[in-house]
């Protein structure tokens, strides 16, 4: 069970994560690609849902530079977001948004493992049937950070936030 400065420090992130989603394309200086960078794409070890790929939509941006090279991605992950800010004095914040065919809980016990294997103390919160899988973990500083795994209708929404680097 997460812990209430856990869960409000989470909550702190999930609104800086969701103000962001309109701020500018966050891109830093990154080309649209047809298919996208897949330099950390977790290449056939998480299972892909068969479905519409349409749903993923047409924007694809390639991994960013910024992002740690082991930190799992779905192989089919389209990234529509990527946004890093420079905080002076203080560790500069990240966001991934990306959109995936993923199984939610394969993905959300991936990254888990990911982040246990950095020592970043994560805690998963993956109630059976819920629509949103989350993974909290330690940022920069021991900030807090958040991956949420979203079920839509058809596909998932991954976002990853964190102050950095990590």
């Amino acid at each position: 069970m997460m812990s209430v400065r856990r869960l409000a420090g989470n909550a702190l992130v999930f609104a800086l994560a969701m103000s962001l989603a309109g701020c500018g394309d966050g891109a830093g200086g990154a080309g649209v690609s047809e298919k996208g960078a897949t330099g950390n794409r977790a290449n056939g070890i998480l299972p892909v849902e068969d479905g519409d790929e349409s749903l993923l939509g047409s924007v694809n941006l390639p991994s960013p530079d910024w992002m740690p090279q082991d930190m799992p991605l779905p192989q089919d992950a389209h990234i529509y977001l990527a946004t890093h800010i420079p905080r002076n004095g203080e560790p500069d914040l990240f966001m991934v948004q990306a959109k995936s065919l993923v199984d939610a809980k394969a993905y959300a016990d991936a990254f888990y493992e990911w982040a246990k294997n950095r020592n970043l103390n994560p805690e998963l919160n993956d109630k059976p049937g819920a629509k949103t899988k989350l993974v909290g973990f330690t940022g920069a500083g021991d900030s807090p950070a958040m991956t949420q795994v979203i079920s839509r209708d058809g596909y998932r929404d991954i976002i990853i936030t964190f102050a950095g680097p990590l």
